[in-house]
């Protein structure tokens, strides 16, 4: 059944354009992203608006996957209707995605918080849209450690944000909260981050805040940290490795384990960003991106840590010690 729609506020269509930069294109929306640095003035690759107040939602919509959690309460849905695409996200907001147009239309439910469809359209509906267009998008954190990337993929509440924000702290670069592209090219696999920044709970904003930056609410329960990072507003760095993150550690062991074969392939495919999963031409492509990430060695590792934030400073330690010895 068809989700309600609000309607935007009269005024919205007359909004002006911004320029805005995620990842490594420029996106012009109506809608204000005080989450993205903004673009300099140029063509869009990618662009956003509010559905019209006038328009009816779609209703002749081809089902085509579900996403759902652990419980089985479905969290996304993808569909067709004509050669557009819908992403759907129950009670929250909806998103039409025309390729051709490289356009994003987004219709938010009645009551969805400015910041929740915002943090869907940048965290999850970009990925996707990239993903489509031959990227590997990994839903991961991403910190710089001495001038490579260390990347953290996990499922929600895994410490991803943490460990960024914990690196960050303690002078390495927080490159990203939730996105990367992992872009191989020349021998090596680039990291192209989606924008800056880490979103984390109370108790972690009060213990790792870094000693500058600008701090930013975020969907009613989490806050966005924005660090002045050096150098160009979206970093780019070689890829050193790759944390699988494996829960909390049992009797507070720090553990960092190599993985290889397929584990490491099915791990890098379970946390990453997808789109039309019953397109065969789609996820052809997608294995091909990954086997030639795979195919440029990065560190490959999982990770089970401490949650315990006196111990973080030695959980860096042992990150950026297991980075060294890669370049040995």
């Amino acid at each position: 059944m068809p989700c309600a729609i609000a309607k935007p506020a009269p005024d919205q269509t007359a909004l002006s354009v911004h320029l805005y930069r995620i990842f490594d294109l420029t996106l012009a929306s109506t809608l204000p992203l005080p989450e993205l640095p903004e673009a300099p003035r140029g063509p869009p690759d990618l662009r956003c608006c509010l559905a019209d107040s006038g328009a009816p939602e779609p209703e002749d919509i081809a089902w085509r996957h579900h996403w759902s959690d652990p419980a089985g309460a479905v969290t996304a849905s993808i569909g067709v209707r004509g050669a557009d695409y819908i992403l759907r996200f129950p009670q929250t907001a909806q998103f039409e995605v025309s390729p051709v147009q490289a356009r994003i239309r987004c219709r938010p439910a009645p009551g969805c918080p400015a910041e929740l469809y915002r943090h869907l359209l940048l965290d999850q509906v970009v990925p996707r849209v990239l993903a489509h267009r031959g990227e590997w998008v990994a839903h991961a954190g991403a910190a710089l450690i001495d001038g490579a990337c260390a990347c953290f993929l996990g499922t929600s509440g895994a410490g991803k944000s943490t460990l960024v924000a914990a690196l960050g702290s303690l002078g390495q670069g927080a490159l990203a909260d939730d996105g990367i592209i992992l872009r191989p090219t020349e021998g090596t696999t680039v990291c192209i981050p989606s924008y800056p920044g880490a979103r984390l709970w109370d108790d972690s904003l009060a213990r790792l805040v870094p000693s500058q930056g600008e701090i930013q609410s975020d969907q009613g329960w989490k806050h966005r940290i924005i660090p002045q990072l050096p150098g160009k507003s979206e970093p780019r760095a070689p890829l050193a490795a790759c944390f699988f993150l494996d829960g909390a550690a049992s009797g507070g062991e720090l553990r960092i384990e190599p993985v290889a074969g397929p584990e490491a392939m099915m791990a890098m495919i379970q946390h990453s960003f997808q789109f039309d999963v019953t397109d065969p031409r789609h996820l052809a492509g997608q294995f091909s991106r990954l086997g030639e990430v795979l195919a440029t060695r990065p560190g490959l590792f999982r990770l089970a840590y401490p949650h315990d934030y006196a111990r973080l400073p030695e959980v860096c330690e042992a990150l950026v010690r297991t980075l060294a010895s890669l370049r040995r």
